[in-house]
């Protein structure tokens, strides 16, 4: 199971028509939609014609709407195996969530902060074989990765306890941002002496 907890305002055209491309190409598989706007039938209508129209049949569609319990949200993302990052403007909060959850991501990667932040999470975690930089690419990792369900229960397992140590690590994330600073103040004294431009 394919999945996305996103804003449906993220899911273009060419979003859809991605995600069209991974559920005819993984002909078993089923797509949750899990959002506050899937509680009005006429978007989750508006949603099953357009994927009908790229030839996905309605039964491959499942589509929830708002949950106010925090735990029961969050479990919610144990009905999927990975989670789909919208295209061109990707998760914040949902990759986030999903990851803490035990659930990669797939993403891919383009030219704005919003379209690479779920890869840079990603990458952090070690998992940049669901990191991808073209839509051929997007589609058919989606395929070798669900093909796998043993690395996937093996991510699944270790995914919450890595996220924490590489992540959710607030003592890390201050050492590495205060690293960063001195790095640059160091770099400007050393190129102000030398009489060079610092860039």
């Amino acid at each position: 199971t394919f999945g996305s907890f996103n804003n449906p305002a993220k899911m273009t055209p060419e979003c859809l028509s991605l995600w069209s491309n991974i559920l005819r190409i993984v002909p078993s598989s089923q797509l949750f939609l899990k959002h506050r706007s899937f509680d009005k039938e006429e978007i989750c209508q508006h949603f099953t014609e357009q994927f009908k129209n790229m030839g996905i049949s309605n039964h491959r569609l499942i589509f929830s709407g708002f949950t106010q319990d925090t735990k029961q949200y969050l479990n919610a993302y144990n009905l999927v195996d990975i989670s789909l990052d919208p295209i061109p403007f990707g998760g914040g909060t949902t990759t986030y969530e999903s990851i803490w959850m035990g659930v990669p991501v797939l993403t891919m990667v383009g030219n704005t902060i919003m379209s690479r932040l779920t890869g840079s999470i990603m990458s952090r975690l070690g998992l940049t074989e669901f990191v991808t930089r073209s839509a051929e690419n997007y589609v058919s990792k989606a395929q070798q990765l669900s093909s796998d369900l043993t690395k996937l229960s093996e991510i699944r397992m270790n995914l919450r306890s890595s996220a924490q140590e590489k992540v959710f690590n607030a003592k890390l994330y201050v050492k590495e941002l205060e690293k960063a600073c001195r790095d640059i103040w160091v770099g400007y004294c050393e190129n102000s002496q030398l009489g060079k431009p610092f860039s």
